[in-house]
């Protein structure tokens, strides 16, 4: 007679596999319902990551205000209150500012973390295909060509990251002694119109990436190498991924939210809340503990979501809910390492030396670091490190190019 089928992983099949595979399976079998999760009260409580650090001071504000008035209305000094009919009305408006600006801010929010992933995901596709079309080439020359690549796309990703920390780090990525007079001011460059440009550090910072990454594609399309167009075409198609994720970036960080609709939303909303009070007294009359309840949670509800606003608003920053774009850059740095290290051919060896460069490419881009920096992230004492340099110099095409360019606004 045909049994009936069993929905649960027979694991009398992993008899023959060693223990491990046998605890795997059993774990599986255990766990196929997802447990039901509780709520859990000290979310609510958390100062980590919360708004309670920022807010809590403006509701404690306003319930004092709220007593004040009431003291000095229940004791007949003197009455501040005013029906809560035109306050009404303005709560719509209120939360039509408020909401709006936090819908916004959260999409742009949202939005970040996708292109960043992008980054990310374009530049480990760039590599797998890279080593993929190479995997078994013994030459030295494709060897040679393929560490290059690598080299340089992990000096991208550096570079990037560096520029979308510069708001919150204020360092720059042009750091070199021959630039840096350069780099540190506005600089006046004449357009086609005769009118005087100012080019801000964050602008010319902005233009690293840029340049790398037509790095990049002349390596690619260098014609020395054994790769036939279908495949040059694939490898372009994860740079202009790159591409088109970094600009959208870019465009993000450079363009501001409309401060008209920051200041309409701020002014409404502070003159709003810190009048609550004169209007609750009066519509509720004696009953000032639900008074000071209501006022301290109106208080939290919309100053709260302008505090996550202005979280939100820049999240490549240092905040604690700011993404942590250099820890993904360490973990793609590794995947990267190690996609290498699986080459059959000088794969250990070819993956040691990269690591090398990317401590070099880390050391260059912060010359101002007082410490070696070892495995792309850690410091260590040994000098050696700040002292070695590669012999592929990642960024002397953006040195040469900012020099030109710091040379021709001199001359106007």
């Amino acid at each position: 007679m045909e049994q009936p089928p069993d929905n649960t992983i027979d694991i009398d099949l992993a008899a023959e596999e060693d223990f491990e595979t046998e605890l795997l399976l059993a774990d599986i079998n255990k766990n196929k319902t997802t447990p039901k999760q509780d709520f859990d009260w000290g979310i609510v409580f958390q100062l980590d990551k919360s708004v309670w650090k920022n807010v809590l001071g403006f509701c404690i504000v306003n319930v004092a205000s709220t007593l004040l008035i009431y003291y000095l209305k229940d004791h007949d000094i003197v009455d501040l209150t005013f029906k809560d009919k035109g306050h009404s009305l303005m709560s719509v408006l209120v939360s039509f500012l408020v909401v709006s600006r936090s819908t916004i801010v959260y999409n742009r929010y949202m939005l970040a973390g996708s292109l960043l992933g992008s980054l990310f995901r374009s530049s480990e596709d760039l590599v797998q295909h890279v080593l993929a079309y190479t995997y078994e080439d013994e030459e030295e020359d494709t060897r040679a060509w393929r560490n290059e690549l690598v080299t340089q796309v992990l000096c991208l990703l550096s570079i990037t990251m560096k520029f979308l920390s510069h708001r919150s780090e204020g360092q720059n990525i042009w750091d070199n002694k021959s630039i840096r007079d350069f780099s540190s001011r506005n600089v006046q460059i004449q357009s086609s119109r005769g009118k005087r440009l100012s080019v801000t550090e964050e602008e010319i910072n902005s233009q690293a990436p840029v340049f790398q990454i037509y790095r990049l594609r002349k390596l690619i399309g260098d014609k020395r190498l054994k790769i036939d167009v279908a495949r040059k075409m694939k490898l372009f198609s994860f740079i202009d991924q790159y591409g088109n994720s970094y600009h959208q970036l870019k465009k993000q960080i450079t363009i501001p939210f409309p401060f008209p609709l920051v200041q309409m939303a701020r002014t409404f909303l502070f003159f709003w809340v810190f009048t609550i009070p004169f209007a609750l007294v009066k519509d509720m009359g004696s009953a000032i503990t639900a008074n000071a309840m209501t006022i301290f949670f109106l208080t939290y509800g919309y100053i709260g979501l302008e505090s996550v606003s202005i979280e939100m608003d820049d999240p490549f920053g240092d905040d604690e809910n700011d993404f942590d774009h250099e820890g993904m850059k360490r973990i793609a740095f590794d995947n990267i390492f190690q996609y290498v290290s699986e080459l059959p051919i000088h794969g250990k060896e070819d993956a040691c030396e990269l690591q090398k460069r990317a401590n070099d490419i880390v050391v260059r881009i912060e010359p101002s670091v007082p410490q070696s920096v070892n495995n792309y992230g850690t410091y260590s004492d040994n000098q050696d490190a700040v002292e070695h340099k590669s012999e592929i110099s990642e960024l002397d095409a953006f040195f040469d190019a900012a020099e030109i360019s710091a040379s021709s606004a001199s001359n106007v």
